[in-house]
């Protein structure tokens, strides 16, 4: 299943370091958010950061993913999910200085305006199959910062045949449709298992250890 890294259109409106800002209320805030690939070898596709209240879930470990999880676990594209939740939430896209990834040791920054209480991201790890960095329901600081980490998590939308015509990163000439293998995967999200050297991929170049990634979060004064 041959897959591209990114649609034209999200790949044009995306911005490297943006700023974004969204509707400011009377309890709005601002915030600074600093994501930094931790891996040695695996970029990360452009990031989706999502600000929400406590009642929502991105993804729940153990549950089937949504197909606009599976479209950015598989394809690296975060538009889907952006169209099915910004009429609801405050979200961004927020592309590495390497436009449009986030290189190993890199980091993207972006800031934002939101008057949610939580913050939930994922973006794919791109030498991968359905692999994803994510965190879920991140409490804003109310001064000051705070650091999270976010281990890779398998969507389950793929089977880790780790083919190279089935890796964006590997592949970004072609064009795939996110879940039309579905069944093909596990079925669930879980932790990723990492790369195991059954296809083209090479464990040495592309596995890694969790934490992949340090989302540091700054509430601006």
């Amino acid at each position: 299943m041959n897959k591209t890294l990114l649609s034209v259109a999200v790949a044009a409106s995306l911005v490297a370091g943006a700023s974004l800002g969204f509707s400011q209320t009377a309890t709005a805030a601002d915030y600074e958010i600093e994501i930094t690939n931790a891996t040695h070898s695996q970029p990360f596709a452009p990031n989706f950061l999502i600000f929400h209240d406590d009642a929502f879930s991105l993804f729940a470990p153990g549950g089937a993913p949504s197909f606009e999880l599976a479209a950015l676990a598989e394809t690296g594209d975060p538009g889907p999910l952006d169209t099915l939740h910004s009429g609801s939430f405050d979200t961004a896209i927020v592309a590495g200085a390497n436009f449009p990834l986030t290189a190993p040791f890199e980091t993207a920054t972006v800031q934002v305006t939101t008057d949610e209480e939580y913050m939930s991201a994922v973006a794919m790890l791109i030498a991968t199959n359905d692999g994803f960095y994510g965190v879920r329901g991140v409490k804003l600081p109310d001064s000051g910062s705070i650091t999270v980490y976010a281990p890779a998590y398998d969507a389950g939308s793929e089977e880790n045949n780790e083919a190279s015509g089935d890796v964006p990163l590997t592949n970004q000439g072609n064009s795939k449709d996110a879940g039309t293998n579905a069944g093909d995967g596990e079925g669930y999200v879980h932790i990723h298992p990492g790369i195991f050297g059954v296809g083209q991929l090479k464990p040495v170049e592309y596995d890694w250890k969790n934490p992949v990634a340090a989302i540091k979060i700054t509430r601006l004064p």
